[in-house]
């Protein structure tokens, strides 16, 4: 067995140049991590015989990726009821990971790979399925319709027209003091930083917690509501929002993740949780390292959905006091870190603005208002010319 062979037994070196043609500097970032992000889904995409891989050499050794293959391969995350809503019930669904780089780099491989795939889904009138950023837009729409050309069919977008339930925000700021420290706070953690406000008396507010980790009890009382407020921010959107339940219950015992816990006695009202992004594997790790290279070092980039309500509990302004006490606690940490999340319509029209305005009110400036990109989620069916 060749060298190359015994380090990619396992598909560790496939998936790793899987990555680098998403994650390289010659392409405009998005925020999310776009195409496979988990070992163990690349592996079983590749190993589902529906799929058409293209094999390529890079510095001597052969490596094999996943261009086309049945999307319910990616249905713990695309969500396919949104898009046989927009395509059809029985229309055959396939995801296209487009690779721009591997396109550029062996066209000839590259094309002849789509060919006998792409033109047996035009029969089937079948429908591709992508997502890249706006940035990458005029690029991708450019190779795509040179490849239709070139392969003799016909790609036909069924997105809204004006990409309305098609796309998401991309939100990344730093979370600055607009008044700068005179240099007398030592940078500590959120966690010391809450526990020394208390015990001064400069963090007043006894409603918001700020917690490491979260009782049975409670982790059990915020899922109930987080499951189907999440549940119904997914209906219209190509992707699942929110957590899995494993997933939930695993950061609400984590310490890397941040919990803002608003109280009316015992029942919960809302909560912030501030995650750091190196444990967020969906997010694009190469854009914040590219992008905030001291804060990521830092472990300063914390991702966030924002204020978490419950919609049993009506009470006056308490998702203002939740992200107020956010900003007091970075103040008094002495940190400048970096804020980030992705917003679907419907959650974009409160949580940019929500969080801003909270946190200049407390003195912490942001510039949330405005997102640094969009992620575009395409349907494009496939017809013959």
């Amino acid at each position: 067995m060749a060298v190359g062979e015994v380090l990619n037994h396992d598909r560790t070196g496939d998936f790793r140049f899987y990555r680098d043609s998403y994650e390289n500097a010659g392409r405009q970032q998005s925020i999310e991590a776009e195409g496979l992000f988990d070992i163990g889904d690349f592996r079983n995409v590749l190993d589902d015989t529906a799929t058409a891989t293209l094999t390529v050499n890079s510095q001597g050794v052969d490596r094999t990726v996943p261009l086309l293959t049945p999307a319910k391969n990616y249905d713990s995350w695309l969500n396919l009821n949104y898009y046989r809503q927009h395509a059809g019930d029985t229309v055959p669904l396939t995801y296209y990971s487009h690779l721009s780089a591997l396109y550029q780099q062996h066209p000839s491989t590259y094309l002849g790979t789509l060919r006998p795939n792409l033109q047996k889904l035009a029969d089937q009138h079948g429908v591709l399925l992508l997502d890249h950023t706006d940035h990458e837009a005029p690029r991708i729409n450019a190779e795509l319709t040179t490849i239709a050309q070139k392969l003799g069919v016909t790609f036909t977008d069924l997105s809204a027209p004006d990409g309305s339930n098609a796309k998401h925000f991309h939100y990344a700021s730093l979370a600055q003091p607009i008044a700068k420290d005179d240099g007398t706070i030592e940078p500590k953690s959120m966690y010391e930083a809450f526990d020394q406000g208390r015990a001064s008396g400069v963090l007043t507010d006894d409603s918001v917690s700020v917690s490491s980790s979260l009782s049975p009890e409670d982790t059990q009382q915020i899922w109930d509501f987080y499951e189907p407020v999440f549940n119904e921010l997914s209906t219209d959107d190509p992707i699942y929002a929110g957590f899995t339940a494993a997933e939930f219950n695993s950061l609400m015992q984590s310490p890397e993740c941040i919990k803002f816990v608003y109280r009316a006695g015992a029942a919960v009202v809302n909560l912030c949780l501030l995650t750091d992004i190196k444990d967020c594997s969906w997010m694009n790790q190469f854009y914040y390292k590219q992008q905030f290279p001291t804060e990521y070092e830092q472990g300063l980039i914390y991702c966030s959905p924002g204020v978490i309500a419950n919609p049993n509990i009506a009470h006056r302004a308490s998702s203002l006091q939740t992200m107020g006490m956010v900003g007091r606690v970075i103040k008094l940490a002495g940190i400048e870190p970096v804020l980030t999340f992705a917003c679907d319509n419907i959650s974009n029209i409160q949580v940019p603005r929500l969080s801003e305005h909270s946190l200049e009110r407390v003195g912490i400036k942001t510039n949330l208002s405005e997102p640094v990109g969009h992620q575009l989620f395409r349907m494009l069916k496939v017809s013959r010319h």
